[in-house]
Protein backbone atom coordinates (compact mmCIF):
# COMPACT_ATOMS: atom_id res chain seq x y z
CA UNK A 1 0.00 0.00 0.00
CA UNK A 2 1.22 3.46 -0.97
CA UNK A 3 1.58 6.36 1.39
CA UNK A 4 1.33 9.77 -0.10
CA UNK A 5 1.47 13.33 1.95
CA UNK A 6 2.78 11.65 4.96
CA UNK A 7 6.54 12.08 6.30
CA UNK A 8 7.39 10.24 9.61
CA UNK A 9 10.76 10.85 11.48
CA UNK A 10 13.07 8.43 12.33
CA UNK A 11 11.78 9.21 16.22
CA UNK A 12 8.57 7.53 15.40
CA UNK A 13 9.93 4.73 13.62
CA UNK A 14 12.37 3.90 16.03
CA UNK A 15 9.38 3.98 18.96
CA UNK A 16 6.78 2.76 16.50
CA UNK A 17 6.07 -0.63 18.05
CA UNK A 18 6.38 0.53 21.69
CA UNK A 19 3.19 2.73 23.26
CA UNK A 20 4.29 6.33 24.81
CA UNK A 21 3.29 8.18 27.91
CA UNK A 22 3.15 12.11 27.95
CA UNK A 23 2.71 13.53 31.86
CA UNK A 24 1.26 17.19 31.46
CA UNK A 25 0.13 19.80 33.82
CA UNK A 26 -2.48 22.84 33.36
CA UNK A 27 -2.19 24.82 36.31
CA UNK A 28 -1.47 28.53 36.34
CA UNK A 29 -0.15 27.66 32.49
CA UNK A 30 0.47 24.30 30.51
CA UNK A 31 3.78 22.68 31.67
CA UNK A 32 5.03 19.34 30.00
CA UNK A 33 6.36 17.08 33.48
CA UNK A 34 7.76 13.74 31.54
CA UNK A 35 7.84 12.19 28.71
CA UNK A 36 8.10 8.26 28.05
CA UNK A 37 9.16 6.80 24.62
CA UNK A 38 8.72 10.25 23.33
CA UNK A 39 8.25 11.14 19.81
CA UNK A 40 8.37 14.98 18.36
CA UNK A 41 5.68 13.85 15.89
CA UNK A 42 3.42 12.85 18.55
CA UNK A 43 4.41 15.68 21.31
CA UNK A 44 3.35 18.41 18.98
CA UNK A 45 -0.05 17.19 19.32
CA UNK A 46 -0.03 17.09 22.87
CA UNK A 47 -1.94 20.41 24.60
CA UNK A 48 -3.78 22.06 26.96
CA UNK A 49 -6.96 20.26 26.84
CA UNK A 50 -8.92 22.13 29.82
CA UNK A 51 -11.63 22.95 27.43
CA UNK A 52 -12.37 19.41 27.58
CA UNK A 53 -13.27 20.20 31.08
CA UNK A 54 -15.89 22.80 30.47
CA UNK A 55 -18.70 20.52 28.84
CA UNK A 56 -18.95 18.42 32.47
CA UNK A 57 -20.26 19.80 35.21
CA UNK A 58 -18.08 18.90 38.36
CA UNK A 59 -17.10 19.91 42.07
CA UNK A 60 -13.56 21.63 41.48
CA UNK A 61 -13.03 21.81 45.50
CA UNK A 62 -12.94 18.25 45.15
CA UNK A 63 -10.59 15.87 43.10
CA UNK A 64 -12.03 13.81 39.68
CA UNK A 65 -11.18 11.36 37.04
CA UNK A 66 -11.89 11.70 33.71
CA UNK A 67 -10.69 10.01 30.59
CA UNK A 68 -10.25 11.58 27.24
CA UNK A 69 -10.04 9.84 23.88
CA UNK A 70 -8.84 11.65 20.74
CA UNK A 71 -6.73 10.83 17.46
CA UNK A 72 -3.99 11.51 15.33
CA UNK A 73 -2.99 10.30 11.99
CA UNK A 74 -0.01 8.58 13.89
CA UNK A 75 -2.45 6.55 16.33
CA UNK A 76 -4.68 7.00 19.14
CA UNK A 77 -4.81 9.11 22.52
CA UNK A 78 -6.17 7.87 25.97
CA UNK A 79 -5.58 10.95 28.53
CA UNK A 80 -6.53 10.42 31.94
CA UNK A 81 -7.04 13.73 33.27
CA UNK A 82 -7.32 14.10 37.36
CA UNK A 83 -8.57 17.84 38.57
CA UNK A 84 -6.86 19.69 40.41
CA UNK A 85 -8.73 20.67 43.45
CA UNK A 86 -9.98 24.71 44.15
CA UNK A 87 -9.46 25.87 40.48
CA UNK A 88 -12.09 24.78 37.88
CA UNK A 89 -10.49 22.94 35.17
CA UNK A 90 -6.88 22.76 36.16
CA UNK A 91 -5.72 19.47 35.77
CA UNK A 92 -2.75 16.59 35.83
CA UNK A 93 -2.87 14.88 32.37
CA UNK A 94 -1.19 11.78 31.48
CA UNK A 95 -1.66 10.42 27.65
CA UNK A 96 -0.77 7.10 26.61
CA UNK A 97 -0.31 6.93 23.00
CA UNK A 98 -0.89 3.75 20.98
CA UNK A 99 1.04 3.96 17.69
CA UNK A 100 -1.27 2.70 14.76
CA UNK A 101 -1.24 -0.84 13.73
CA UNK A 102 0.11 -1.88 16.82
CA UNK A 103 -1.85 -4.10 18.20
CA UNK A 104 -2.65 -4.23 22.16
CA UNK A 105 -4.68 -6.78 24.04
CA UNK A 106 -7.75 -5.32 26.08
CA UNK A 107 -6.45 -6.38 29.17
CA UNK A 108 -2.32 -4.94 28.78
CA UNK A 109 -3.75 -1.67 28.02
CA UNK A 110 -6.25 -2.18 30.98
CA UNK A 111 -2.93 -2.78 33.28
CA UNK A 112 -1.38 0.03 32.23
CA UNK A 113 -4.36 2.36 32.20
CA UNK A 114 -4.93 1.51 35.96
CA UNK A 115 -1.29 1.80 36.82
CA UNK A 116 -0.91 5.10 35.09
CA UNK A 117 -3.74 6.49 36.61
CA UNK A 118 -3.01 4.74 40.64
CA UNK A 119 -0.29 7.49 39.83
CA UNK A 120 -1.84 10.51 39.00
CA UNK A 121 -4.12 9.97 41.99
CA UNK A 122 -1.30 10.18 44.34
CA UNK A 123 -0.23 13.24 46.41
CA UNK A 124 3.02 13.11 44.42
CA UNK A 125 4.60 11.34 41.37
CA UNK A 126 7.33 9.31 43.15
CA UNK A 127 10.59 8.04 41.41
CA UNK A 128 9.37 4.75 42.30
CA UNK A 129 5.64 5.34 40.14
CA UNK A 130 7.94 6.87 37.03
CA UNK A 131 10.25 3.51 37.00
CA UNK A 132 7.49 0.98 37.23
CA UNK A 133 5.55 3.12 34.17
CA UNK A 134 9.07 2.91 32.34
CA UNK A 135 9.56 -1.12 32.47
CA UNK A 136 6.12 -1.28 31.73
CA UNK A 137 6.24 0.82 28.87
CA UNK A 138 9.63 -0.93 27.51
CA UNK A 139 7.57 -3.74 25.54
CA UNK A 140 7.41 -3.78 22.26
CA UNK A 141 4.08 -4.89 20.38
CA UNK A 142 3.58 -6.14 17.31
CA UNK A 143 2.73 -3.51 14.46
CA UNK A 144 0.08 -4.65 11.00
CA UNK A 145 1.43 -2.63 8.18
CA UNK A 146 -1.93 -3.71 7.04
CA UNK A 147 -3.85 -2.69 9.84
CA UNK A 148 -6.54 -0.01 8.58
CA UNK A 149 -5.86 3.70 8.81
CA UNK A 150 -6.33 5.57 11.46
CA UNK A 151 -9.13 8.63 10.65
CA UNK A 152 -7.34 11.98 13.41
CA UNK A 153 -10.28 13.81 15.06
CA UNK A 154 -11.49 16.04 12.68
CA UNK A 155 -13.97 18.71 14.99
CA UNK A 156 -13.49 21.69 17.09
CA UNK A 157 -15.62 21.15 19.52
CA UNK A 158 -15.72 18.10 22.36
CA UNK A 159 -17.93 15.35 22.81
CA UNK A 160 -18.67 13.18 25.77
CA UNK A 161 -20.08 9.57 26.35
CA UNK A 162 -21.57 8.06 28.86
CA UNK A 163 -20.02 4.23 30.91
CA UNK A 164 -20.65 2.35 33.54
CA UNK A 165 -24.60 2.00 34.12
CA UNK A 166 -26.54 -1.27 33.15
CA UNK A 167 -26.89 -1.54 29.52
CA UNK A 168 -23.96 1.07 28.68
CA UNK A 169 -20.37 -0.06 27.84
CA UNK A 170 -17.64 -0.53 30.17
CA UNK A 171 -14.52 2.16 30.65
CA UNK A 172 -12.55 -1.36 29.01
CA UNK A 173 -14.63 -1.70 25.74
CA UNK A 174 -12.56 1.23 25.17
CA UNK A 175 -8.97 -0.63 25.66
CA UNK A 176 -7.37 -2.45 23.23
CA UNK A 177 -9.21 -3.10 19.65
CA UNK A 178 -12.02 -0.96 21.41
CA UNK A 179 -9.70 2.09 21.36
CA UNK A 180 -10.58 3.47 17.74
CA UNK A 181 -14.39 4.28 17.93
CA UNK A 182 -15.06 6.09 14.22
CA UNK A 183 -18.27 7.68 15.77
CA UNK A 184 -15.83 9.80 18.05
CA UNK A 185 -13.94 10.84 14.74
CA UNK A 186 -16.20 14.43 14.35
CA UNK A 187 -15.34 15.67 17.53
CA UNK A 188 -12.01 17.35 19.33
CA UNK A 189 -12.21 14.14 21.46
CA UNK A 190 -14.62 12.51 23.11
CA UNK A 191 -14.91 12.65 27.36
CA UNK A 192 -15.61 9.13 28.92
CA UNK A 193 -17.95 9.93 31.93
CA UNK A 194 -18.40 7.11 34.52
CA UNK A 195 -22.59 7.15 35.04
CA UNK A 196 -22.46 6.29 38.54
CA UNK A 197 -20.61 9.39 39.67
CA UNK A 198 -24.43 11.28 39.17
CA UNK A 199 -22.55 14.03 37.15
CA UNK A 200 -24.35 16.40 34.07
CA UNK A 201 -22.61 16.68 30.71
CA UNK A 202 -23.46 19.34 28.15
CA UNK A 203 -23.40 20.07 24.68
CA UNK A 204 -22.67 16.25 22.54
CA UNK A 205 -23.24 13.32 23.26
CA UNK A 206 -20.76 11.24 20.93
CA UNK A 207 -22.82 8.45 18.64
CA UNK A 208 -26.46 10.04 19.73
CA UNK A 209 -27.00 13.34 17.75
CA UNK A 210 -28.95 11.42 14.86
CA UNK A 211 -31.53 9.79 17.11
CA UNK A 212 -34.25 12.34 17.25
CA UNK A 213 -34.73 11.67 13.31
CA UNK A 214 -35.72 8.60 13.95
CA UNK A 215 -39.15 9.86 15.41
CA UNK A 216 -40.56 11.30 12.17
CA UNK A 217 -39.74 8.26 10.30
CA UNK A 218 -39.99 5.12 12.42
CA UNK A 219 -43.80 3.22 12.44
CA UNK A 220 -45.33 4.27 15.80
CA UNK A 221 -45.23 0.08 16.21
CA UNK A 222 -41.45 0.29 15.96
CA UNK A 223 -39.09 1.07 19.20
CA UNK A 224 -36.32 2.87 18.04
CA UNK A 225 -33.27 1.12 18.07
CA UNK A 226 -31.60 1.46 21.89
CA UNK A 227 -27.82 2.05 21.49
CA UNK A 228 -25.79 1.49 24.74
CA UNK A 229 -29.01 2.57 26.32
CA UNK A 230 -30.99 0.82 29.20
CA UNK A 231 -33.86 -0.85 28.64
CA UNK A 232 -36.86 1.71 29.33
CA UNK A 233 -40.06 0.25 31.84
CA UNK A 234 -42.54 1.81 30.02
CA UNK A 235 -43.95 0.24 26.79
CA UNK A 236 -43.44 2.57 24.48
CA UNK A 237 -40.35 5.21 24.17
CA UNK A 238 -41.13 9.03 24.56
CA UNK A 239 -38.57 10.30 22.69
CA UNK A 240 -39.52 14.28 23.74
CA UNK A 241 -38.83 13.20 27.37
CA UNK A 242 -34.79 12.66 26.93
CA UNK A 243 -33.84 16.69 27.05
CA UNK A 244 -35.35 16.60 30.51
CA UNK A 245 -34.55 13.16 31.74
CA UNK A 246 -31.99 10.84 29.99
CA UNK A 247 -32.19 7.45 30.14
CA UNK A 248 -28.63 7.72 32.11
CA UNK A 249 -29.69 9.53 34.91
CA UNK A 250 -32.37 7.17 35.71
CA UNK A 251 -30.73 4.27 35.85
CA UNK A 252 -27.78 6.00 37.79
CA UNK A 253 -26.79 4.24 40.94
CA UNK A 254 -26.03 5.52 44.36
CA UNK A 255 -22.23 4.68 45.88
CA UNK A 256 -21.50 5.14 49.15
CA UNK A 257 -18.21 4.29 50.98
CA UNK A 258 -18.21 3.16 54.48
CA UNK A 259 -15.14 1.59 56.78
CA UNK A 260 -15.09 -0.20 60.03
CA UNK A 261 -11.94 -0.73 62.36
CA UNK A 262 -9.28 -3.73 62.66
CA UNK A 263 -8.75 -5.39 65.83
CA UNK A 264 -5.19 -4.00 65.53
CA UNK A 265 -3.55 -1.67 62.67
CA UNK A 266 -0.80 -4.42 62.35
CA UNK A 267 -2.99 -6.46 60.41
CA UNK A 268 -3.43 -3.52 57.90
CA UNK A 269 -5.74 -0.74 57.17
CA UNK A 270 -9.60 -0.33 58.38
CA UNK A 271 -11.77 -1.92 56.34
CA UNK A 272 -13.51 -0.38 53.49
CA UNK A 273 -16.12 -1.64 51.45
CA UNK A 274 -18.65 0.45 48.74
CA UNK A 275 -22.55 -0.18 48.57
CA UNK A 276 -23.72 0.40 45.23
CA UNK A 277 -27.48 1.12 45.41
CA UNK A 278 -30.37 3.12 42.76
CA UNK A 279 -32.10 3.93 46.60
CA UNK A 280 -30.57 6.71 49.05
CA UNK A 281 -29.33 4.93 52.04
CA UNK A 282 -30.04 6.27 55.72
CA UNK A 283 -29.09 3.72 58.06
CA UNK A 284 -26.04 1.68 58.40
CA UNK A 285 -25.76 -1.59 55.57
CA UNK A 286 -23.95 -3.73 58.62
CA UNK A 287 -26.29 -5.40 61.63
CA UNK A 288 -25.42 -4.40 64.62
CA UNK A 289 -23.12 -0.98 63.73
CA UNK A 290 -24.29 2.15 63.72
CA UNK A 291 -22.80 5.12 61.36
CA UNK A 292 -21.41 8.12 63.63
CA UNK A 293 -22.29 10.82 61.45
CA UNK A 294 -25.24 11.18 58.71
CA UNK A 295 -25.05 8.71 55.63
CA UNK A 296 -23.76 10.76 52.24
CA UNK A 297 -22.60 9.34 49.10
CA UNK A 298 -19.78 10.82 46.92
CA UNK A 299 -16.68 9.69 45.75
CA UNK A 300 -14.81 11.35 48.43
CA UNK A 301 -16.60 10.64 51.67
CA UNK A 302 -16.29 8.23 53.89
CA UNK A 303 -18.96 6.89 56.11
CA UNK A 304 -17.76 5.93 59.90
CA UNK A 305 -19.27 2.64 61.24
CA UNK A 306 -19.50 2.10 64.65
CA UNK A 307 -20.12 -0.55 67.13
CA UNK A 308 -23.13 -0.19 68.91
CA UNK A 309 -21.84 -1.38 71.92
CA UNK A 310 -23.73 1.52 74.55
CA UNK A 311 -26.37 -0.93 74.49
CA UNK A 312 -24.74 -3.79 76.84
CA UNK A 313 -25.45 -3.70 80.37
CA UNK A 314 -22.24 -2.62 81.93
CA UNK A 315 -22.23 -5.50 84.38
CA UNK A 316 -21.10 -8.02 81.54
CA UNK A 317 -16.71 -8.80 81.95
CA UNK A 318 -15.07 -7.24 79.19
CA UNK A 319 -14.45 -10.56 77.72
CA UNK A 320 -17.61 -10.90 77.11
CA UNK A 321 -18.18 -8.00 75.67
CA UNK A 322 -15.12 -8.51 73.18
CA UNK A 323 -17.10 -12.11 72.29
CA UNK A 324 -20.47 -10.27 71.47
CA UNK A 325 -18.73 -7.42 69.59
CA UNK A 326 -16.89 -10.09 67.31
CA UNK A 327 -19.80 -12.37 66.88
CA UNK A 328 -22.18 -8.99 65.80
CA UNK A 329 -19.45 -8.20 63.72
CA UNK A 330 -19.05 -11.31 61.40
CA UNK A 331 -23.08 -11.76 61.37
CA UNK A 332 -23.63 -8.15 60.68
CA UNK A 333 -21.24 -8.43 57.79
CA UNK A 334 -23.16 -11.51 56.54
CA UNK A 335 -26.58 -10.38 56.98
CA UNK A 336 -25.96 -7.02 55.92
CA UNK A 337 -24.62 -8.46 52.70
CA UNK A 338 -27.85 -11.04 52.45
CA UNK A 339 -29.99 -7.96 53.01
CA UNK A 340 -28.71 -5.41 50.51
CA UNK A 341 -27.53 -7.93 48.23
CA UNK A 342 -31.12 -9.05 47.99
CA UNK A 343 -32.71 -5.60 47.28
CA UNK A 344 -30.85 -5.47 44.33
CA UNK A 345 -27.64 -3.19 46.16
CA UNK A 346 -24.09 -4.42 45.75
CA UNK A 347 -21.60 -4.60 48.31
CA UNK A 348 -18.16 -4.75 46.73
CA UNK A 349 -15.16 -5.41 48.94
CA UNK A 350 -12.10 -2.80 48.72
CA UNK A 351 -12.21 -0.36 45.90
CA UNK A 352 -14.42 -1.55 42.59
CA UNK A 353 -14.36 -5.17 41.34
CA UNK A 354 -13.72 -4.25 37.82
CA UNK A 355 -9.84 -4.67 37.49
CA UNK A 356 -9.64 -1.26 35.81
CA UNK A 357 -12.75 0.84 37.56
CA UNK A 358 -10.44 -0.01 41.11
CA UNK A 359 -8.90 3.13 40.11
CA UNK A 360 -11.58 5.46 38.58
CA UNK A 361 -12.79 8.25 40.80
CA UNK A 362 -13.47 6.05 43.76
CA UNK A 363 -10.13 6.76 45.32
CA UNK A 364 -10.27 5.81 49.07
CA UNK A 365 -7.37 9.12 49.91
CA UNK A 366 -8.31 12.14 51.34
CA UNK A 367 -8.26 15.10 48.43
CA UNK A 368 -4.69 17.14 48.25
CA UNK A 369 -5.05 20.56 48.66
CA UNK A 370 -4.97 23.16 46.11
CA UNK A 371 -0.92 23.08 45.70
CA UNK A 372 0.10 20.31 43.46
CA UNK A 373 3.71 19.07 43.83
CA UNK A 374 6.43 19.11 40.92
CA UNK A 375 6.93 16.06 39.23
CA UNK A 376 10.73 15.57 39.58
CA UNK A 377 11.98 11.71 38.23
CA UNK A 378 15.04 12.58 41.40
CA UNK A 379 11.72 13.37 43.97
CA UNK A 380 11.26 11.00 46.48
CA UNK A 381 8.84 11.37 49.44
CA UNK A 382 10.66 12.11 53.00
CA UNK A 383 10.25 9.38 55.26
CA UNK A 384 7.28 10.33 58.19
CA UNK A 385 9.33 11.32 60.82
CA UNK A 386 12.95 12.64 58.78
CA UNK A 387 12.12 16.20 60.43
CA UNK A 388 11.18 16.51 64.16
CA UNK A 389 7.40 17.82 64.45
CA UNK A 390 7.73 21.17 65.83
CA UNK A 391 6.75 22.04 69.73
CA UNK A 392 3.30 22.61 69.92
CA UNK A 393 1.98 25.94 70.42
CA UNK A 394 0.85 26.48 74.58
CA UNK A 395 -2.48 26.98 75.42
CA UNK A 396 -3.66 30.33 77.36
CA UNK A 397 -6.01 30.61 80.15
CA UNK A 398 -8.50 28.77 81.03
CA UNK A 399 -10.39 26.57 79.36
CA UNK A 400 -13.86 28.29 78.42
CA UNK A 401 -17.35 27.00 77.88
CA UNK A 402 -17.24 27.78 74.23
CA UNK A 403 -14.14 25.78 73.76
CA UNK A 404 -15.95 22.49 75.59
CA UNK A 405 -18.92 23.43 73.57
CA UNK A 406 -16.71 23.24 70.34
CA UNK A 407 -15.18 19.93 70.76
CA UNK A 408 -18.54 18.62 71.86
CA UNK A 409 -20.80 19.80 69.45
CA UNK A 410 -18.73 19.02 66.10
CA UNK A 411 -17.55 15.72 64.28
CA UNK A 412 -14.53 17.20 62.85
CA UNK A 413 -12.09 19.69 64.34
CA UNK A 414 -10.30 22.00 62.32
CA UNK A 415 -6.93 23.58 63.33
CA UNK A 416 -8.28 27.00 62.19
CA UNK A 417 -11.50 26.35 64.85
CA UNK A 418 -9.02 24.99 67.51
CA UNK A 419 -6.71 28.12 67.73
CA UNK A 420 -9.62 30.78 67.90
CA UNK A 421 -9.85 29.17 71.69
CA UNK A 422 -6.87 30.68 73.60
CA UNK A 423 -7.28 27.79 75.55
CA UNK A 424 -7.04 25.06 73.24
CA UNK A 425 -3.45 26.10 71.22
CA UNK A 426 -1.66 23.49 70.40
CA UNK A 427 -4.00 20.80 70.38
CA UNK A 428 -4.16 20.30 67.05
CA UNK A 429 -0.33 19.29 66.32
CA UNK A 430 -0.28 17.07 69.38
CA UNK A 431 -2.93 15.21 68.05
CA UNK A 432 -1.74 15.11 64.21
CA UNK A 433 1.62 14.78 65.25
CA UNK A 434 0.74 11.37 68.15
CA UNK A 435 1.98 13.25 70.83
CA UNK A 436 0.14 9.86 72.72
CA UNK A 437 1.94 10.80 76.28
CA UNK A 438 0.88 14.61 76.29
CA UNK A 439 -2.91 13.80 74.99
CA UNK A 440 -3.26 11.06 77.85
CA UNK A 441 -1.38 13.40 80.74
CA UNK A 442 -1.22 17.04 79.63
CA UNK A 443 -4.81 17.62 77.28
CA UNK A 444 -7.01 14.89 79.55
CA UNK A 445 -6.50 16.54 82.47
CA UNK A 446 -6.84 20.10 80.96
CA UNK A 447 -10.46 19.22 78.90
CA UNK A 448 -11.63 16.58 81.64
CA UNK A 449 -15.10 18.53 80.99
CA UNK A 450 -15.46 17.65 77.63
CA UNK A 451 -17.56 14.28 76.90
CA UNK A 452 -15.57 13.91 73.36
CA UNK A 453 -11.76 14.47 74.38
CA UNK A 454 -12.77 12.13 77.38
CA UNK A 455 -13.05 9.70 74.41
CA UNK A 456 -10.03 10.94 72.81
CA UNK A 457 -7.70 10.50 75.61
CA UNK A 458 -9.16 7.18 76.94
CA UNK A 459 -8.81 5.30 73.35
CA UNK A 460 -4.78 6.58 73.08
CA UNK A 461 -4.14 5.28 76.63
CA UNK A 462 -6.12 2.01 75.68
CA UNK A 463 -4.33 2.27 72.01
CA UNK A 464 -0.50 2.68 74.20
CA UNK A 465 -1.65 -0.34 77.14
CA UNK A 466 -2.57 -2.70 74.02
CA UNK A 467 0.26 -1.92 71.44
CA UNK A 468 -1.88 -1.56 69.08
CA UNK A 469 -0.97 1.23 67.47
CA UNK A 470 2.48 2.50 66.49
CA UNK A 471 2.90 6.07 66.12
CA UNK A 472 4.71 7.04 62.83
CA UNK A 473 4.08 10.43 60.74
CA UNK A 474 1.12 12.55 61.19
CA UNK A 475 -3.08 12.05 61.10
CA UNK A 476 -3.15 14.86 58.29
CA UNK A 477 -1.31 14.47 55.25
CA UNK A 478 0.26 18.24 53.53
CA UNK A 479 -2.31 20.26 53.32
CA UNK A 480 -4.92 19.12 55.64
CA UNK A 481 -5.77 20.47 59.05
CA UNK A 482 -8.79 18.92 59.90
CA UNK A 483 -9.34 16.00 62.46
CA UNK A 484 -12.16 13.90 62.40
CA UNK A 485 -12.65 12.43 65.73
CA UNK A 486 -13.99 9.06 64.62
CA UNK A 487 -11.37 8.15 62.14
CA UNK A 488 -8.54 9.37 64.65
CA UNK A 489 -10.15 7.17 67.01
CA UNK A 490 -9.97 4.44 64.18
CA UNK A 491 -6.71 4.93 64.57
CA UNK A 492 -5.55 5.23 68.11
CA UNK A 493 -7.30 2.54 69.26
CA UNK A 494 -8.01 -0.12 66.24
CA UNK A 495 -8.98 -2.83 68.46
CA UNK A 496 -11.99 -0.83 70.31
CA UNK A 497 -12.56 2.38 69.01
CA UNK A 498 -16.38 3.19 68.50
CA UNK A 499 -16.88 1.96 72.37
CA UNK A 500 -18.04 5.69 74.07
Amino acid sequence: MQTVGTIVSQDLISYMNKLQLYITKSLRGFKNMRDINPSEDVRRHIHDVRNALEIIDYDPREKHLFYLISYIEEGAFFTILRTIPDKPLDHLASTIFVPAGVTVSRGEMASIVRATTRMVSNPAVTAEDLNALTEMLAREYPADAAAPAIEPSTGGEYAFCYYGAPGERRLDDFFGPGLYQPDFVPYAGVLLVDSNLGLQAYGIEAGREEEPAQEAEAPETVAPEPRYEPAAPEQEPEPEMRPEEPAKQRGRRRVYHFELPLVSDAMGAPVRFDVETKRALDESPVEGYEPVDKISEGPDTVNYLEYAGEEVSEGYSLKWLIYVASTAFIIGLLSGWAIFHKSAPKIVAGEQTAAVEAVEARMQAPAPAAEEPAISPSETPAPAEATPAPAAAQPAGEVTAEAIAYLDNNKKWTRAELEKHPSLRGLYDDMNNYRQTRLTDFWAKRLAKSKEFRRVAHHVGEGMRKKVFKPSGTYNSSGEETITVQSYLNRVDPANPAKK
